[in-house]
């Protein structure tokens, strides 16, 4: 077995680093590319969960939380199209409430593109009212939504099982779960989606040591601190309830949710670096890894810059990825 055409390099700072070998992972040696080009499309795709806390003490933050949802969708929609679900739980496991026990609010059960007034109905589901249990559980309703029987019954079509999986906790309270901890609940995730970094989490709670914010009780939120640094946003998705630029912290999760979710394509085969071309549109995309885009060979994908000057196209444009894939064939 022999390589007839190596990965080429571009020589820019922290494109990539130069190997004639295949990607780990990639690609068998013994299967044989095609000899067409490569097109493909970056087609993000995330399943939200906003688990809000519905017990007695959150009715100012909900109301706070929905009327600044469009700060979170404004900035969650500023680049590329991204195809979403967006599920609402409450923290209600113990059956206080009819939202409970791991059931999505509302009817349908998840919001997507073709909701009518969308954002007019994503902030009313924010507002899941305050008659939930006292016991606020963050943990395990998101178990209970994401198993049998909830999963393919009254949940079913939420989870997709190539999208990302974004959690957002909101409550005033520790996590006072007895199915699930961190740990458990991170692991049952990681089982559930296969990869870690497709989880992203991310908590509107009142953080260990905020001086100025009442909790519901006495205890931090260790807990769903210690669940919210597993993620590859740690250190990021962390926010007061009390921020007097709440509506600003909304948007940075948008943000930050869809440059994560939105910022890189894995090939499908091992592409020739020099024939790679990438457009929106019109608008051509060169290699560079913050006004551009730069190649990952650890995981055969293209990475999109933070910094790209996206051009107005119309709408559902998407990201298209043209490349000549590396030819392996058996030798003479």
């Amino acid at each position: 077995m022999k390589l007839r055409a190596s990965i080429f390099c571009f020589g820019l700072l922290a494109l990539l680093a130069c190997s004639p070998d295949v990607p780990p992972g990639v690609m068998d040696p013994d299967q044989k590319a095609v000899d067409d080009s490569g097109l493909e499309l970056l087609e993000p795709k995330v399943d939200i969960l906003f688990v809000i806390d519905n017990s007695g003490s959150m009715s100012g933050h909900q109301k706070n939380l929905a009327a600044n949802v469009d700060n979170f969708i404004n900035n969650f929609f500023k680049t590329i199209q991204i195809d979403f679900h967006i599920g609402v739980l409450t923290t209600d496991d113990d059956g206080g409430s009819v939202n409970c026990c791991g059931l999505l609010v509302g009817n349908p059960s998840y919001l997507d593109r073709s909701t009518p007034d969308f954002r007019k109905v994503l902030a009313s589901r924010m507002i899941v009212g305050t008659s939930g249990s006292p016991q606020e559980k963050s943990f395990d309703p998101v178990f209970r939504a994401l198993r049998a029987p909830n999963l393919n019954g009254p949940n079913a079509g939420f989870l997709r099982p190539d999208a990302f999986l974004s959690i957002v906790f909101i409550t005033d309270a520790e996590d006072q779960s007895v199915l699930m901890t961190a740990k458990s609940l991170q692991d049952f995730l990681v089982n559930l989606k296969g990869r870690p970094d497709q989880i992203l989490s991310y908590g509107v709670i009142v953080p260990s040591g905020e001086p100025n914010c009442d909790r519901d009780s006495s205890d931090e939120p260790k807990r769903i601190e210690q669940f919210l640094s597993f993620s590859p946003a740690a250190g990021k998705n962390e926010f007061s309830l009390c921020d007097p630029n709440f509506g600003t912290r909304v948007a940075e999760i948008g943000k930050d949710l869809a440059e994560r979710v939105g910022s890189s394509l894995r090939l499908k085969q091992v592409p020739v670096l020099s024939t790679v071309i990438l457009k929106f549109g019109t608008q051509v995309i060169g290699p560079d890894p913050l006004t551009g885009w730069s190649f990952d060979p650890d995981d055969n994908s293209i990475h999109i810059g933070p910094k790209i000057v996206w051009t107005k196209q119309p709408p559902g444009t998407r990201l298209k990825i043209h490349y000549e894939p590396t030819k392996f064939d058996d030798p003479k």
